[in-house]
């Protein structure tokens, strides 16, 4: 980049030159081109206007190596603006699994190399058993507690449901966890400072039904949502 910078500037330069010295030429061949043939010969006059000639075309062709210059020194900042990699929003880093001087594998790898959220108003994306959808009614509200601590809970908004039931995201690993179960998932939002919380912690959610009673599910606050 610096190259390419230095380069434009001669370029640059170059072009100044040129330019004064066609002045120059011009000055020269204007105080003879009329003056008197006994006082000046026709030769002279002939090798100031050819000098003049010569000067006006090395201004063309300095302006021409400025516009090659400008242009490569433009190719090299779109280079580098694409080398850049800038968040498509405004978010706080969550985690970095890349370091400098690492490959960084083209594709969609397993693990993202980068983790960004907005955490002003954090999700909550909750897992209804499939045996309990039924029971579940879209606007329902429901509350987060927090495991670990029965008295820390909040309130959430429902948000939307996405009526797909999928299988079941292993979350604990352990050798009794059915694998064969597939849910509902509900997503719902809490204030940010209504429940100490961090992403990717597991709460116990609450949802209400018509029937007075309550369908317990399991959660993850601030998941990225689409």
């Amino acid at each position: 980049m610096e190259l390419r910078s230095a380069k434009f500037l001669e370029a640059k330069a170059a072009v100044q030159q040129a330019r004064i010295a066609l002045e120059d030429y011009r000055t020269q061949y204007a105080l003879v081109k009329d003056g008197n043939p006994r006082a000046v010969s026709v030769d002279e006059v002939q090798k100031r206007r050819h000098a003049e000639l010569l000067a006006s075309a090395k201004l063309d062709s300095a302006k021409a190596a400025e516009a090659v210059r400008s242009a490569e020194l433009h190719n090299t900042q779109t280079d580098l603006e694409r080398l850049v990699v800038r968040a498509p929003i405004d978010a706080e880093i969550l985690q970095v699994n890349v370091r400098v001087g690492e490959y960084a594998a083209t594709g969609t790898p397993s693990t993202p190399l980068l983790r960004l959220g907005k955490l002003d108003s954090p999700h909550i994306r909750a897992d209804i058993d499939e045996s309990d959808a039924w029971r579940f009614r879209a606007g329902a509200r429901a509350t987060a507690f927090l495991r670990g601590n029965r008295e820390l809970k909040t309130g959430l908004d429902f948000v939307r449901m996405e009526p797909y039931v999928t299988p079941k995201t292993s979350l604990t690993g352990a050798s009794d966890e059915r694998v064969d179960t597939r849910v509902l998932q509900v997503i719902y939002r809490f204030e940010r400072g209504s429940l100490p919380v961090y992403v990717g912690q597991q709460v116990d959610v609450f949802i209400e039904i018509p029937e007075g009673n309550t369908a317990t599910s399991t959660g993850q606050p601030g998941r990225p949502q689409s």
